[in-house]
């Protein structure tokens, strides 16, 4: 099919519902209104739009006709124009979903029968824009060459939402118009998603628009720029099987190196556009193909994994979350969820494995001490609802410059789950059986032959532990400085502290799936804010933790 010079107009479904409150440019706001809508996307076309390209128009359905015959008789397309409108008002959403999906193979016929496109889609509605995404990534509308514009009068929030969360906006040649209606005439605001900057991931306005002004751009980055000409460093994630002599392996584990044509190239590649490698582990090309479909992305910076997981650690505000991720400055909610549950996943699975219960964060070979006593919470208030009573174990590691540490395997986080909830414990985990220590044990029962002789009491365990107790292994420093050593009875108290604090236990005993997250996932989510701190300088490096609660 060639689309040749003049308007090609293609209506997918017929199916208009009633003109209502939702509609995108009503006729009460004025011609005024819809003609600045069809100056500000011309402008905007203008300034990116090749004289050779053709354009392709998505609606919903629900944006009144005389706003598309406006913008589709002042679209810069000298090659055509392509109309498809997929009624959303009412509909099933099954019915939907099969004629966007219609729309979009249709669509990408026209792209690949066309020198250059140029696709504009006009809705307010989130869902059908979420849909539109998909189903354009299912069907290969975009290719980088094409130029994607979203109108919509969505607020500035749900704008950079849909930005981040989908790939075809995110990573694709995406821009969104927001459209803000004031009075008899409109202003827009133009937005993208930079996928890779110094800062990471981020959101930011690009120009703006309005009828006296014209198109005025507010950083100096054009409509559509290259997202891809400077990674910063990020990694980019990688699948590979061995396959000579385009991809050779050999040694295991960290001595793992890897050469070949292809592997030789991509270093060149990640070196002149700077980014780092990482290989996801694939067992066959089934793998290596679902990998690459689901086009596992992997933008969270450092730094926003850090923000997002410390402050969930020490407040679990989700509104505080939430707004330091809109300003670009922590991971969201969601993806902390999702980030402590693949961790409890991990945590318990190893739990499973080693057929104990023993927190991941220790390691081997140290001198470990430990303190258990009851925690109990009794609020006053009188619109209180329950109370905390409990067994609160810290457990203490003594580092020792005469005894290397060893560290153990590192969880195996399946970072395929989606699920945002902690699984449960076996039930051998949770339920212990009671023990006891008689105060006033009978004299009979000690047997002073059975007694080992004081010479010998050294190699025993005994004589171990009070060798690390003649170290000053019985207190612990929780600074560089000696001689602030507390207690370790002072220090679990200092932990209980913790517990009854904002962001501890209290507060979440009414919900056993956020008691479990905290008390599955707090050390390891600990350990991951310390390990960043410790790698970044993100607090002095000259202190030293010489024991771990």
């Amino acid at each position: 099919m060639v689309i040749n010079a003049g308007i090609l107009w293609c209506v997918l479904t017929a199916a208009v519902t009633d003109v209502g409150t939702a509609q995108l440019f009503l006729p009460s706001v004025g011609r005024k209104v819809v003609v600045g809508l069809s100056q500000a996307v011309t402008a905007v076309l203008n300034a990116t739009t090749e004289t050779n390209c053709s354009s392709i128009l998505f609606t919903d359905g629900v944006t009144y006709h005389t706003t598309i015959y406006e913008m589709w008789s002042q679209l810069v397309a000298p090659w055509g124009v392509a109309v498809f409108e997929v009624a959303v008002d009412g509909q099933d959403a099954n019915v939907t979903q099969a004629q966007l999906s219609r729309a979009v193979d249709e669509a990408r016929q026209l792209r690949q029968v066309s020198w250059c496109v140029t696709v504009v889609v006009v809705s307010d509605d989130p869902a059908f824009l979420a849909a539109f995404a998909e189903w354009s990534l299912k069907g290969r509308l975009l290719v980088w060459s094409t130029r994607l514009l979203v109108v919509t009068r969505l607020p500035a929030q749900e704008i950079r939402s849909l930005l981040k969360k989908h790939w075809c906006f995110s990573m694709m040649n995406t821009v969104m118009m927001k459209v803000q209606d004031l009075s008899q005439t409109i202003r827009c605001g133009v937005y993208l998603h930079l996928p890779y900057s110094p800062r990471g991931a981020k959101v930011v306005q690009v120009a703006q628009w309005s009828p006296l002004q014209g198109l005025v751009y507010t950083i100096s980055l054009p409509l559509f720029p290259e997202k891809f000409s400077n990674f910063y460093g990020a990694r980019v994630n990688v699948t590979a099987l061995p396959y000579a002599p385009y991809w050779m392996t050999s040694g295991e584990g960290n001595n793992t190196k890897h050469s070949g044509i292809d592997y030789n190239q991509l270093v060149t590649l990640s070196e002149a556009l700077n980014f780092t490698i990482r290989l996801l582990p694939s067992a066959n090309w089934d793998e290596v193909g679902t990998q690459i479909h689901r086009r596992s992305k992997d933008h969270d910076t450092p730094f926003a994994i850090y923000v997002g997981m410390s402050v969930f650690a020490k407040t679990k505000k989700r509104q505080l979350i939430d707004m330091l991720h809109e300003n670009e400055v922590s991971i969201s909610y969601d993806r902390v969820l999702q980030l402590s549950a693949q961790l409890g996943e991990a945590v318990v699975y190893q739990y499973v494995e080693d057929e104990v219960v023993c927190p991941p964060i220790l390691k081997k070979q140290l001198f470990t001490t430990s303190a258990v006593d009851n925690i109990d919470h009794n609020p006053t208030a009188t619109t209180v609802k329950t109370s905390f009573h409990g067994t609160s174990v810290s457990i203490f590691q003594h580092p020792s410059p005469e005894q290397a540490d060893e560290e153990r395997e590192p969880l195996r986080r399946n970072t395929d789950t989606m699920v945002k909830k902690v699984p449960k414990l076996p039930e051998a985990f949770t339920n212990v059986q009671p023990a006891y220590i008689m105060k006033k044990p009978n004299p009979q029962l000690v047997d002073p032959q059975s007694l080992p002789a004081p010479e010998s009491i050294q190699s025993t365990p005994a004589g171990r532990v009070a060798r690390e107790f003649y170290k000053r292994n019985f207190v612990v420093q929780k600074s560089g400085r000696e001689f602030s050593a507390i207690a370790i009875d002072q220090a679990h108290e200092q932990n209980n502290a913790v517990i009854k604090g904002d962001g501890g236990a209290i507060g979440l005993t009414e919900d056993p799936a956020a008691l479990r997250r905290w008390m599955v996932t707090g050390p390891e989510v600990s350990r991951l804010v310390a390990g960043y701190e410790a790698a970044s300088g993100a607090k002095d490096g000259t202190t030293t933790i010489t024991s771990r609660p």
